[in-house]
């Protein structure tokens, strides 16, 4: 993860003497934006807080770097800050305190174990096949016309027990549990009381996903949350089965450009979509944590009148989430001053 910092570099000749400074005002930015979150920011994010700090007079030229990136990377040989090159995307940027206790990657279990110990249909009876080393779920009640590997299965399960080891599903009422503790943990006051909000609502599992869906960095956090829950009762579960065979419950490890997301939590047979009601009550919720500024602009002069319309987009995107911001579509060239 290391990089060759000074072939970013311009000719010291060509910069001043500002580079403590600006290692200062890094810091500083770093800091402020992990004490605001739950995760480390990525360096874009720095950036532009750098710029905010400096009135937008921040350039890593001025420092005697082509790249942000090599500042960065300058910065974190020095002990400035630390930096995560493993993240998925941009890197992140860590605080020197935090980059001494670097975290270790999560493995997650196969996605049959997965599904077999997660999913929350009581209708399914869930076994781990020896003979084919795989975990199967299949109904306990048969049905007419039911597809045939399920009768083959019933049939080996009925005139071979011994091939089959069952396996104890992870229940609703502890995987709520997991989020409370989950929820409990949260620095963002306002994402917390949204998501407490949401376990305390009549659909409290998937208005929690709903909302998570809404801040990618927060469902990222969660996965990686779920997984070690997951993993530890796999574990647990693997140990204290009486087979002479191993059981592997690992997943492949995916390859440096992907990431290590839990695989899909299945509700029943089917993601059920958005309800109504989902939607209203996360309306109800996200308008508590980005209230409506008090200014108003009249909607029939806001398409007529050039001026009204900039005004309400401003406002507009004052009031996003950055997730939403890195969403939009703006020509490049709107980005830089004339």
């Amino acid at each position: 993860m290391t990089e060759n910092i000074n072939a970013g570099k311009t000719s010291p000749g060509e910069t001043g003497d500002g580079r403590a400074e600006a290692f200062a005002v890094l810091a500083e930015a770093v800091e402020g934006l992990t004490a605001d979150g739950v995760r480390p920011p990525t360096a874009s994010e720095v950036r532009l807080e750098m710029k905010r700090r400096t009135y937008g007079g921040f350039d890593p030229n001025l420092v005697g770097f082509k790249r942000f990136r090599d500042f960065l990377m300058a910065a974190a040989s020095e002990g400035h800050i630390g930096l995560d090159t493993s993240r998925a995307g941009d890197m992140a940027v860590l605080r020197a305190t935090d980059a001494d206790s670097p975290r270790e990657p999560i493995y997650f279990v196969r996605t049959d174990l997965w599904r077999a110990f997660v999913d929350w249909d009581t209708r399914m009876l869930r076994v781990y096949d020896r003979a084919a080393g795989k975990a199967r779920m299949i109904p306990k009640i048969p049905a007419p016309f039911e597809p045939q590997r399920y009768k083959d299965l019933r049939h080996r399960l009925e005139h071979e027990p011994a091939a089959f080891i069952e396996i104890e599903p992870v229940g609703m009422p502890t995987q709520l549990a997991w989020m409370r503790e989950y929820v409990e943990k949260l620095r963002d006051s306002e994402f917390q009381s949204l998501l407490s909000a949401a376990l305390d609502s009549e659909k409290p599992l998937k208005l929690f996903v709903d909302i998570l869906r809404t801040d990618p960095d927060q469902l990222t956090r969660w996965h990686r949350e779920l997984g070690l829950k997951v993993r530890q009762v796999v574990e647990k579960w693997r140990d204290s089965v009486a087979v002479d065979e191993q059981i592997d419950i690992e997943r492949r490890q995916p390859g440096p450009k992907e990431t290590q997301q839990a695989p899909q939590v299945h509700h029943g047979h089917r993601q059920e979509e958005r309800t109504a009601a989902a939607v209203d009550f996360l309306k109800l919720l996200k308008a508590r944590r980005f209230p409506t500024p008090a200014v108003e602009i009249s909607p029939d002069d806001a398409l007529t009148d050039g001026a009204e319309l900039r005004a309400r987009l401003h406002l507009a995107i004052d009031r996003m989430p950055l997730t939403e911001l890195k969403m939009l579509r703006v020509p490049v060239g709107y980005l830089f001053e004339d």
